[in-house]
């Protein structure tokens, strides 16, 4: 079974995205600030991190980033950055990270984009 982290401040996303995951055999854990993000990702490193770039408490999801690609534990694995803004995109790449825009992608593209990333068929 894949793990997922995902760092998103809303929590109805939560259950949304576990719920269209787990028949793909993806188990996600969710958190909402990005510091439990970085904690979490380096104490017990995912298969792949989703990250909001707007989150509470003064680290956002690039900062997130930035850190998990610092830890050699979790260096390289695959980041999603899933946010409403549109105009980040070379922010995200500059953190060599893939990137989509929540208001433009359905959630089926969402989950077909993370299988790809996890190379799940």
């Amino acid at each position: 079974m894949k793990k997922i982290l995902l760092v998103e401040d809303d929590v109805t996303l939560h259950d949304l995205y576990k719920e269209a995951l787990s028949p793909h055999g993806i188990e996600l854990t969710a958190v909402t600030t990005g510091k439990e993000g970085v904690s979490l990702a380096i104490t017990n490193p995912p298969d792949m991190a989703i990250l909001d770039i707007m989150l509470p408490g003064g680290i956002n999801g690039f900062d997130v980033a930035r850190e998990i690609r610092l830890h050699p534990k979790t260096a390289g694995i695959p980041i999603l950055i899933l946010t409403n803004l549109d105009s980040e995109r070379e922010s995200a790449l500059a953190v060599k990270a893939e990137y989509l825009v929540k208001t433009n992608t359905p959630l089926e593209a969402v989950v077909q984009k993370i299988k790809e990333m996890l190379k799940i068929t």
